[in-house]
């Protein structure tokens, strides 16, 4: 059985995060058959961005739910959380 390990756990806060330069884009525009939760429910609305995510993840993202049931597809509830905000809740 695999034990959960939250994002506060040390070992993923030792994880370094580097820029990659991978490209913001408007998943709504540019991938339209993915889903977003535009009521954002549950969502702490920080983010005024909730729909631009990293090219690489869209592409990721839309090929994941390729292999899904029909029936079954993802419902996206933010994507891309500048840092500023990022660190607001890191340090709360």
């Amino acid at each position: 059985m695999n034990k959960i390990i939250f994002l506060n756990d040390e070992r993923v806060r030792k994880i370094l995060c580097q820029e990659n330069n991978d490209p913001l884009v408007d998943l709504l525009h540019d991938f339209p058959k993915l889903r977003f939760d535009l009521t954002r429910h549950c969502v702490q609305k920080q983010s005024k961005s909730i729909s631009y995510g990293r090219m690489t993840i869209a592409k990721m993202l839309y090929e994941a739910e390729s292999f899904l049931p029909s029936n079954i597809r993802f419902l996206i509830k933010e994507c891309h959380r500048p840092l500023s905000i990022q660190k607001q809740f890191w340090e709360r």
